[in-house]
């Protein structure tokens, strides 16, 4: 005979962060701004059970009775609490330039990169994401949504990707570049 057990995950939610259930989204509303989270991604299946307790303390109670739905709510708790984090603090992530003359300077709607091509590669900046330079060669990436902030983050960085020998492009603040040895005579 199989026996159902019950699996929990508690998300506690912070005082100054509203939550509401909207069929299949949950909106989480904070300071900084509002996140839309698509349940219906993480549960396909309807086998997880959400339920926003406001006593004794506020918090998000996500369960489920079988054991294979295990995986699903632990990346779905730890994206709601990216979330929470998002709305209360917010992401950042910063990108280096490393290289000789290379240079990333900031207006209030184009970022520009002088990486050692032939042109200087201009980007706009998105609407939901803020960029400040403070010094001529790193460039912080703010924003609500973790997913989000790396995303743009990747697609900046694929301007000039660090290569090997020397370490020189655009890179994060946390990569470690493998470098390779030159040819040897």
């Amino acid at each position: 005979m199989h026996t159902q057990n019950n699996y929990i995950r508690k998300i506690s939610i912070p005082s100054s962060v509203k939550v509401q259930f909207e069929q299949n989204t949950l909106l989480v509303e904070g300071p900084l701004g509002t996140l839309h989270i698509d349940i219906s991604l993480y549960d396909p299946s309807n086998l997880m059970n959400l339920q926003v307790k406001e006593k004794p303390i506020s918090q998000i109670v996500v369960q489920s009775y079988y054991q294979y739905a295990k995986p699903m709510m632990k990346t779905f708790s730890t994206i709601l609490e990216s979330s929470i984090t998002g709305v209360t603090q917010g992401h950042m992530m910063q990108l280096e330039a490393v290289g000789v003359g290379f240079k990333i300077s900031c207006t209030p709607t184009h970022v520009q990169f002088k990486v050692g091509l032939s042109h200087t590669v201009s980007c706009l900046i998105p609407n939901d994401i803020r960029m400040f330079t403070p010094k001529p060669t790193q460039l912080v990436i703010f924003g609500i949504d973790k997913q989000r902030v790396s995303q743009v983050l990747a697609q900046l960085r694929s301007i000039r990707i660090p290569e090997p020998y020397k370490g020189k492009g655009l890179r994060r603040k946390t990569d470690i570049i493998l470098r390779k040895e030159g040819k040897k005579k």
